[in-house]
């Protein structure tokens, strides 16, 4: 189970990197908000503050060219499932 899972993770994090040379924090942020974690979780996750994930989270948003609100929306309908 946990080599589809490794398999998985490392399909997604290629495709945010070269499709949208997303950062290695900014594909942790994706990767997060699939999970449909809150941002006070993905701060205590990566060490970071709810202020810091928010900059963050509009980052990742403007360069996948959608909203911080719609971005697991997004993520799923354009980078899963393609």
């Amino acid at each position: 189970m946990c080599n589809i899972v490794d398999k998985q993770f490392y399909l997604l994090a290629s495709k945010l990197h070269d499709k949208h040379s997303l950062k290695e924090t900014e594909i942790r942020i994706c990767i997060l908000t699939l999970l449909n974690c809150s941002s006070e979780q993905m701060a205590e996750l990566l060490y970071k503050s709810p202020t810091s994930i928010g900059t963050l989270k509009r980052r990742v948003a403007h360069k996948l060219e959608t909203t911080s609100a719609e971005m697991r929306s997004h993520l799923i309908e354009n980078v899963c499932i393609r």
